[in-house]
């Protein structure tokens, strides 16, 4: 937008929204202002602060518990001022402090390979050509490419935090190497097996025309399940995904495989399946709901449909329920 059209617009809504925000008037101590005062002086020459850094620069400004200290990080956090993750080890060791270094960061990794080209000869001359290849045709990222990358710096880092927003996970299939499914670019043609099977199975839909389907979503869902079939005891006994921008056909347990394909146009995921039918509905619709609590604000709207294997009919989940219908709520004797 080299016109900046609308950007006067849009910083006034923002405004009137931030002044709208209850929170926005919260009291804090002096103690908390001094604290975050001192960690923004230090963006001049850092990039992130670590833990120690962070902790001493607490006590200096007067707190000296970790649960007061943590409290505040998480409410600049919240306000956008800084970032600050606790769910791992690594993630906690570090606080960033110029958000603009994740971005420059990350975007080293989530990058169209057409649009925005490395530099060949610079990979090959580190013998690296073959790693740079295989993640733009395959969307594997070595742990060589991704320390180039980055530059060496904060590596555990920044595959934690890919993993925590559900951009990277654990590929079993390859040694030392990570899926990263924002970066699949072919398109699903399919073959005969694929399309008898999608015929077959019996399906169901998360729709999200409500609203709309968001872009990462579907490639954060295919992250998720390569990492629940991954983790599974005998994982090493599970055929390996066949994985497109649009379509995933991924064996979640052994001799338990399931078809996705995304509509983005329609705004609609829909899931083929020959077996385990309820428990595979519930295990995507859980995976979903982490998406949309952890990433996306609880923001996302979807209806969920059931398939009638008799009829073929697509039935809103409650009246599916209400009915009892078959095989979805089938009981056990």
């Amino acid at each position: 937008n080299k016109s900046k059209a609308g950007i006067p617009k849009l910083r006034s809504t923002v405004e009137a929204v931030v002044r709208q925000d209850i929170n926005i008037a919260q009291e804090v101590s002096i103690k908390w202002i001094l604290f975050l005062d001192a960690i923004l002086s230090e963006r001049k020459t850092k990039s992130y602060m670590s833990l120690n850094e962070i902790r001493h620069t607490a006590e200096a400004a007067g707190i000296h518990s970790v649960r007061e200290r943590e409290e505040a990080l998480n409410l600049f956090h919240n306000r956008g001022m800084l970032f600050h993750l606790t769910s791992t080890e690594k993630l906690r060791e570090i606080t960033v402090i110029k958000p603009q270094w994740l971005v420059d960061n990350l975007s080293m990794v989530i990058r169209d390979g057409n649009l925005h080209m490395f530099n060949r000869r610079d990979f090959e001359e580190a013998g690296l050509g073959d790693d740079l290849r295989t993640a733009f045709k395959n969307a594997l990222a070595s742990r060589a490419f991704l320390s180039y990358v980055w530059k060496n710096d904060q590596i555990d880092f920044f595959v934690d935090l890919m993993k925590h927003t559900m951009l990277l996970c654990e590929w079993d299939f390859k040694s030392g190497f990570y899926l990263v499914p924002s970066l699949l670019e072919q398109k699903f043609l399919g073959d005969v097996n694929d399309w008898l099977f999608l015929q077959s199975g019996l399906q169901c839909t998360f729709d999200f025309t409500p609203t709309f389907l968001p872009s990462g979503i579907f490639q954060r869902l295919i992250c998720l399940c390569v990492q629940y079939s991954c983790q599974q005891v005998n994982s090493k006994d599970l055929k390996k995904p066949k994985l497109f921008k649009d379509y995933a056909s991924i064996e979640l347990r052994p001799g338990s495989k399931i078809h996705l394909q995304e509509d983005s146009e329609l705004s609609y995921i829909v899931v083929s399946m020959e077996d385990d039918f309820m428990p595979c509905f519930q295990l995507l619709a859980e995976m979903i709901e982490r998406i949309n609590s952890e990433l996306m604000g609880t923001g996302l709207i979807w209806d969920s449909f059931l398939q009638d294997e008799s009829t073929g009919e697509f039935i809103e989940f409650e009246e599916a329920r209400v009915h009892g219908l078959s095989p979805w709520f089938d009981t056990s004797p």
